[in-house]
């Protein structure tokens, strides 16, 4: 394999190869693209903040039913496991 350097611009997507480097190439090629301008740094996505499932399901709640919540687990563990 051989190796030339040539400066060059692209145009409309496309790499300009002088003439002189066009007569010799007869098959595939290898580029390697060498630019001076920085690309500029890929954007951090900002992550939501983490919500407690408390927060997140907030808005089911059924205000009237909020001041028995403290003492319904209990009262459902106590319905389930009463003697008949």
């Amino acid at each position: 394999m051989h190796a030339v350097e040539f400066n060059t611009r692209i145009d409309d997507g496309k790499i300009n190869i002088p003439n002189e480097y066009l007569q010799r190439i007869s098959s595939d090629v290898k580029i390697i693209i060498l630019y001076d301008n920085p690309m500029p740094a890929p954007q951090k996505t900002v992550s939501p903040q983490k919500k407690s499932i408390k927060g997140i399901i907030n808005r089911y709640a059924n205000p009237e039913r909020v001041p028995l919540e403290k003492e319904a687990w209990g009262e459902a563990a106590r319905e389930k496991h009463a003697a008949h």
